[in-house]
């Protein structure tokens, strides 16, 4: 069940119903249902259309799999075609100038939707012959409502504060009480004894990027009281946490949790 984006939902209904092709950027913050929204939408018109989604499990997608959605953008069919890219500002360079040849002439019959919260990472030659679909925050309203439909209510309060309007990932903090409280008392622990015994046991539990992104929410909440020393931490976690959503092989996982605890806390 996809909540908010009213607006946003009858722009992709249109698209659907008035366009012959055309390539479109749906874009904003992470984690507030823009591939899920698509998704819902494009199940339901898979009678009539050929859907083909590409995501990113090992954080890059390459030139190879590029040059499979150009040909089948070329291939003949008497069905649309809907080419949907979840987390494309994981495509590398040299498969986003795979993709930019197919762009400047969209075959009929078929429409692209690339998806992502870094649009920045998205080559300016493919954003200008995108047509863009932004997407905002969800009412806290709607997703506390959704909760307590699901039963989840009792122990959303915290999680609502820390992903404000960003409902997947709410629902993934819910689903993940584990790692979402390893990380609450990993903040709220004053021994730095605890925290390194926590810290061992994040790593048992979670990622990298899972760990520095619940720390960069709570230290967000932290920002909220003017806290100098959060500012200065979120700018480091977000360094790091960048570093690693690009780094080939990821970056080791025991030694940054450890150097985290050590030097930011």
């Amino acid at each position: 069940m996809i909540i908010g984006h009213k607006k946003q939902k009858e722009n992709i209904e249109k698209i659907f119903d008035l366009y012959g092709n055309g390539g479109f950027l749906l874009y904003g913050p992470e984690g507030v249902g823009k591939f899920s929204l698509l998704k819902e939408l494009t199940e339901n018109k898979e009678a009539e259309n050929d859907v083909i989604i590409v995501e990113a499990p090992k954080k890059s997608i390459s030139k190879n799999t590029s040059e499979v959605l150009r040909n089948l953008a070329l291939f003949n069919s008497s069905k649309n075609r809907i080419i949907i890219i979840n987390d494309a500002h994981f495509l590398t360079s040299e498969a986003q100038n795979v993709l930019l040849k197919i762009l400047e002439e969209i075959p009929s019959k078929t429409f692209f939707f690339f998806i992502t919260h870094r649009p920045h990472k998205i080559l300016a030659t493919i954003r200008s012959r995108l047509q863009p679909v932004k997407f905002g925050f969800v009412e806290d309203d709607e997703i506390k409502k959704l909760l307590k439909e699901q039963g989840s209510d009792k122990d959303s309060k915290v999680v609502c504060e820390a992903f404000s309007g960003q409902t997947g990932l709410i629902i993934k903090a819910i689903s993940e009480k584990i790692k979402f409280n390893l990380v609450s008392k990993f903040i709220k622990e004053q021994s730095s004894l605890q925290k390194m015994f926590l810290s061992d046991k994040i790593t048992e539990n979670m990622e990298l990027d899972e760990f520095l992104k619940y720390l960069i929410v709570f230290e967000r909440i932290n920002l909220r009281e003017n806290s100098k020393e959060a500012l200065l931490r979120i700018k480091n976690l977000l360094a790091l946490y960048f570093d690693n959503e690009y780094a080939a092989p990821p970056l080791s996982k025991n030694l940054h949790i450890k150097n985290i605890c050590v030097n930011y806390y």
